[in-house]
């Protein structure tokens, strides 16, 4: 009986330092991601009328996809068609300052940081196709 209370002990201390090497190397690659975002200006007068399709994903802890509707040079929407976030609020909110500013030189929202750069790449990738 002492044994197997040992085994599982055992087996269970190995899952918990597993579980917490891969949380760990999750957010390592998720900081060294954020670290690579770099939001360019835009330029609208290139860009044909249409919807345009984008993502970005840091590490797996925040995933965004949108689409954003462009008619005679201005972004008319962007749909938020998934935007999972990790340790911050929703940025959903950026997307009317995008679309209002018709720049992605817009503020960043104040405790979801990550996430506002996130979207704002989603878009930028949307319109660099």
């Amino acid at each position: 009986m002492k044994k197997k209370l040992f085994i599982i002990i055992g087996l269970l201390v190995v899952i918990a330092v597993g579980v917490k090497f891969y949380i760990s190397n999750m957010f390592d690659e998720y900081d060294a991601y954020m670290e690579t975002v770099h939001i360019e200006t835009l330029s609208l007068d290139d860009i044909e009328d249409g919807t345009y399709l984008g993502e970005s994903d840091a590490g797996g802890i925040i995933r965004v996809k949108v689409s954003v509707e462009v008619k005679n040079h201005t972004i008319e929407a962007i749909n938020l068609i998934q935007h999972d976030n990790g340790r911050g609020d929703s940025a959903d909110v950026i997307i009317g300052d995008i679309v209002e500013a018709q720049s992605l030189q817009v503020d960043t929202i104040t405790g979801a940081t990550n996430s506002s750069l996130i979207i704002l790449e989603a878009v930028q990738n949307a319109l660099s196709r």
